[in-house]
């Protein structure tokens, strides 16, 4: 553990107490299914949670204190510029990038990183970064991107051999894949390549494939032809992989293959084959993607020339996880995925013929929804966070993206809105926020937030206008913890905590700073009106109930008031109303001491930690 310079071992009880809040904090973040990391000032990972471990598979004990872990997971120096400015570029709000990172095992993960600046005082932690693995929802908003494309290039009109050959590379981008191609079967009995692409195209040759009679050179792309199955093989372990194609430069490094038939109407048109380099590649929710572009592709080859647009998305969107809803261009809805009933509880019939307003939460204003039409109405895609109202009135909140739809004049003619639901995320967000400026036993604001108040109303002296601040110390508390253990301790601390709330005002901010230390911020008081609140806080102490059992002195407060006008800085009003608790101690306990001008510090308590 890191002592600052202005801490010394004399401040034991208040630093054991620190170290016990910091250790509730790790338990919780390690807990948490979203990746947490924190970064100190040097630049070295200081935390690493569980989550993060499973993610990329490094665990906590490779990559702390590591100064060469950050280039293991962003070789790529693009990757590795994004995520430093997201480092040297933190601040109290939460700031947003996506980043490819590199896992232990060589594959590489989405993650979708959150920057919050929360430096804490032992430990000296920097920076955190708040992850979520969007690998598998990033695949699926590309997959259903790179079928509404498709859709679009078949209502132009456009030679299936070219879109054939833009499928295969962009299934190659997406997923990485060395080697994709869609083959057409020929009444001869070979394979014609409508589209081939990936690292190993250029070695590719289709002269040796055939589909007619089992044979090494039609490998598993004639055998999925012939036999109208999916064929499935890995490299090292399965001789029907076809030799003599994986000595030549197009099969090097392949590690597993797949065949798809392309089936219409009953009949098998084709093949989609794709080699991977790694033989775990073809997971179930990989070939599922896969399954489905191979759906379309086959609706590609026999009925693109007779189904509408509508028809088409239908038929590719039916499946996304993601809700989908597609409108006219006056905003009335025509279609809705079963996604769509899932997220809200309308049901397509419900929800046809009407406008989004039905999901309307009223929490955004007019001039948000202006802006909004204003966009798409222009031609322009809209992006943005959307806080809606399901059938059942609970709120969610969305992440939303509206794309207008030409028709063949070029006018808009539909919206396609694809909706995820970020809820989770963003209360996750929230409990982050939340604990890093709170205290975790109570649930006052801590330290800093203390401080950061307190800075306003300095500055609002300074303009005339008056505040003071109470320094609270619990008498005799020690003797709880020693007589009747810490369990009873930290309850009685929660009750004092709400005896505090409820002796003031609703709009005064009461924080936890220590141990048995609290302070009241109590705004546009002066120092008479500030006393009677310190002594009616004095009452109610004295009249807390003690815990079972407990046969020691009384437990109370005292309090130190110190009137912030006069003061240059909050740890001068912190030292006044130090020296003035100092005093109310040394009176007796259980008493009030106002000070009205600035004291030098007492013992350096007040101190930035």
């Amino acid at each position: 553990m890191k002592l600052p310079e202005s801490l010394s071992f004399d401040h034991v009880p208040e630093l054991q107490t620190l170290w016990a809040e910091l250790s509730e904090l790790r338990l919780v973040l390690n807990g948490l299914p979203v990746l947490v990391s924190a970064v100190d000032r040097d630049g070295l990972f200081a935390f690493w949670n569980h989550e993060c471990e499973r993610v990329t598979g490094y665990t906590s004990q490779e990559v702390l204190g590591n100064a060469n872990v950050f280039h293991l997971l962003y070789p790529d120096p693009l990757q590795r510029a994004r995520m430093s400015e997201l480092r040297q570029h933190h601040g109290r709000a939460f700031r947003n990038v996506e980043t490819e990172l590199t896992t232990k095992h060589g594959t590489v993960k989405t993650v979708s990183w959150s920057s919050l600046s929360l430096t804490y005082p032992v430990d000296g932690w920097d920076a955190w970064a708040v992850g979520v693995d969007r690998t598998e929802a990033r695949r699926n908003e590309e997959v259903l991107a790179l079928l509404a494309e498709v859709n679009s290039r078949l209502l132009q009109r456009e030679p299936l051999d070219s879109i054939h050959s833009f499928i295969c590379h962009r299934v190659a981008g997406i997923f990485r894949f060395a080697l994709v191609s869609i083959g057409q079967r020929q009444a001869d009995g070979t394979v014609r390549l409508s589209g081939i692409a990936g690292p190993n195209a250029p070695c590719a040759n289709a002269q040796e494939v055939r589909w007619d009679v089992p044979s090494t050179e039609g490998g598993i792309t004639g055998a999925a032809i012939r036999t109208g199955t999916v064929q499935r093989v890995e490299a090292e372990r399965d001789s029907s992989f076809g030799l003599s194609w994986r000595n030549r430069d197009a099969g090097r490094e392949i590690g597993a293959s797949i065949a798809l038939p392309l089936t219409a109407r009953g009949t098998v048109l084709g093949a989609l084959t794709v080699h991977a380099r790694r033989a775990d590649a073809f997971d179930p929710r990989t070939v599922d993607l896969v399954r489905r572009l191979t759906q379309q592709v086959s609706l590609s080859l026999d009925h693109a020339a007779g189904l509408t647009e509508i028809e088409l998305q239908s038929l590719a969107l039916d499946g996304v996880r993601h809700s989908v809803v597609i409108t006219a261009r006056d905003g009335l809805i025509e279609w809705v995925n079963p996604a769509f009933t899932t997220l809200t509880g309308y049901t397509r019939e419900e929800a046809v013929g009407r406008t989004p307003a039905l999901l309307k939460s009223g929490l955004h204003s007019p001039p948000f929804f202006e802006e909004l039409w204003k966009t798409i109405l222009a031609g322009r895609t809209w992006e943005g966070e959307v806080t809606n109202r399901r059938k059942d009135g609970s709120l969610y909140v969305e992440d939303q993206t509206i794309t207008p739809v030409r028709d063949g004049k070029g006018e808009i003619a539909h919206f396609v809105a694809v909706k995820r639901d970020v809820t989770e995320r963003k209360r996750i967000e929230e409990t982050i926020v939340h604990l890093a400026r709170h205290d975790p036993l109570t649930d006052l604001p801590n330290r800093r937030v203390v401080e950061e108040n307190l800075a306003r109303l300095v500055a609002r002296a300074e303009r005339g206008l008056p505040s003071s601040l109470l320094l609270i110390d619990l008498d005799n508390f020690k003797e709880v913890n020693d007589r009747s253990g810490h369990a009873a301790g930290d309850d009685l601390l929660r009750a004092f905590a709400q005896i505090f709330l409820d002796a003031v005002r609703p709009g005064d901010l009461v924080g936890r700073i220590g141990g048995d230390e609290f302070v009241v911020l109590l705004e546009g008081t002066n120092a008479e009106e500030a006393r009677a609140a310190a002594e009616r806080i004095c009452e109610r102490a004295a009249a807390v109930p003690l815990p079972e059992g407990y046969d020691g002195p009384r437990v109370g407060a005292s309090v130190g008031v110190a009137v912030v006008s006069g003061h240059h800085d909050p740890l001068g009003v912190l030292a006044t109303a130090d020296a003035a608790l100092y005093d109310a101690k040394a009176e007796g306990k259980g008493r009030v001491v106002v000070r009205d001008k600035p004291a030098p510090p007492r013992s350096g308590a007040w101190k930035k930690k």
